[in-house]
């Protein structure tokens, strides 16, 4: 089933043939009992049609229905010819039944109302964006770490195997503005990676990593990583550069000979402020080469701690070893699970010395890593995944709570505003999955809701902007 639309595949359990010119194909009948035909569409894909040779045969028929309904719909596929196998005996049976998954359907108000909520979503992504930007500028690195983990956490709950109604498919599909791919096409990175000849379509078939085409190759998922490596390793040797120029110009007697040189010719004060202000941006310079050693590492990992693990794990569901490229891909993988786990082994073995809030940072990460484990290979057992999934949701809220103190006040409420809002958010949402999947009347609860609502609104309108304007009048 995808969206609205319900496939299924019709075949028969022996070999068999018609006996007139007609193929099969075109004397099937489908009937949907209790839905008028009005409300529903089907169109018959041919696998392998029948004739008046012996074969199994198949047809892919697809089925979508345009209303909403409270029951399961009954599939009737008839078969209005005769139909024999291989000993030439008349099939008895040209009725079979089949009875389907409940549709999906939105009328187009609620196509309209599900895009305008992808547009709010997207307005907000922008927004945060700005705000990321602005703090970062403002030298808060807390909210640009918290955001980052909003953006990341809401894009991979898409995952969660069950079949959402198209509102939120729509809904999801704005996660796709949360990707680095535009940038990476710009820099001709892809080129790069087929050219070592690394292939880029090999999908899942497994749950929903097959209905968004996830890639199974490691160095094609981390592909933004390892620009992300270049660009440090550049950045590592122009911060070398920086700071040889910097020990050779300006920590030294020449400079200060320079700048009282140069306060004879221009006012001293405006010299001696500018010169302070330089040599404070370069010893701030100098303190970016703790980012350049192991401890730095690890806080790169932990800020692509969502996006890392996850590609990482799901790698772990396919290795091979059929190439030299497999053999790089798992020397890969085995480097990056010994750092996370190296992170993880640090929360365990912290001592006194740590301080609550490198305790709640590694928690955070810890919480990150089971979810995406139980998002990844707990596929087969939508309730299981499910429970599991709203366990660390709530964990997570629980520890947000117990580390209040401490933060600072500005933590305090980036944490508690963001963190617990998000959680709890989220928390409800999962909940509401899996009434929404498994519950028809969970449905018609929420349509009647909406109804509701929007009733209360309108009636709101009307009583209160004609009194708003007889006030602006007089």
């Amino acid at each position: 089933m995808t969206q609205n639309k319900q496939y299924i595949s019709i075949q028969f359990n022996q070999q068999v043939k018609i006996f007139t010119i007609q193929p099969l194909s075109k004397t099937l009948i489908f009937e949907l009992q209790d839905i008028n035909k009005k409300n529903w569409n089907s169109s018959l894909y041919i696998v392998q049609d029948f004739g008046s040779y012996l074969s199994f045969g198949e047809y892919i028929l697809e089925i979508e229905v345009q209303q909403l309904l409270k029951f399961r719909p009954l599939l009737k596929i008839l078969v209005s010819q005769k139909v024999a196998n291989i000993d030439n005996a008349i099939l008895d049976v040209f009725e079979k039944q089949i009875t389907l998954q409940y549709p999906n359907y939105l009328d187009e108000t609620q196509k309209d109302y599900s895009q305008s909520l992808k547009r709010l979503n997207k307005y907000l992504i922008y927004s945060l964006s700005g705000i990321i930007i602005i703090s970062l500028l403002l030298g808060s690195g807390d909210l640009f770490v918290e955001i980052l983990a909003i953006l990341q956490f809401q894009q991979y709950l898409r995952y969660i195997n069950l079949q959402f109604p198209e509102n939120l498919d729509i809904y999801f599909s704005i996660n796709d503005l949360l990707t680095v791919q535009p940038l990476l096409d710009f820099m001709h990175f892809p080129q790069l990676l087929q050219f070592i000849n690394i292939e880029s379509d090999q999908d899942y078939s497994v749950g929903k990593f097959n209905v968004y085409k996830q890639n199974s190759s490691l160095i094609i998922n981390i592909q933004c990583q390892i620009f992300q490596s270049l660009i440090l390793l550049l950045l590592i040797f122009l911060f070398r550069w920086v700071k040889r120029v910097l020990y050779s110009s300006i920590f030294c007697s020449r400079y200060f000979y320079d700048m009282s040189s140069l306060s004879l010719y221009i006012n001293q004060k405006v010299i001696l402020k500018i010169s302070q202000y330089f040599y404070k941006i370069c010893l701030d310079l100098l303190k970016l080469e703790k980012f350049m050693s192991f401890e730095g590492l690890q806080k790169a990992l932990v800020l692509n701690g969502w996006d890392m693990i996850f590609k990482t794990l799901l790698y772990t569901r396919n290795i091979q070893t059929k190439s030299y490229l497999d053999i790089v891909q798992l020397v890969i993988l085995s480097i990056i699970l010994l750092l996370y786990f190296n992170i993880l082994l640090s929360f365990f073995n912290s001592n006194q010395q740590s301080t609550k809030n490198q305790r709640f940072q590694k928690i955070s990460f810890g919480r990150q890593f089971f979810f995406l484990i139980f998002l990844i290979y707990v596929q087969n057992s939508q309730i299981l995944q499910l429970g599991l999934l709203l366990l660390t949701s709530l964990i997570q809220t629980i520890f947000v709570y117990n580390y209040r103190c401490t933060f600072s006040q500005k933590q305090y409420v980036v944490l508690m505003v963001v963190e617990i809002s998000v959680q709890f958010n989220k928390t409800i949402m999962l909940f509401q999955l899996l009434c929404l999947v498994h519950s028809q009347t969970f449905r018609n609860l929420m349509n009647i809701l909406i109804k509701r609502i929007k009733l209360y609104w309108d009636g709101f309108k009307q009583l209160y902007y004609p009194k708003a304007q007889l006030q602006n009048q007089f």
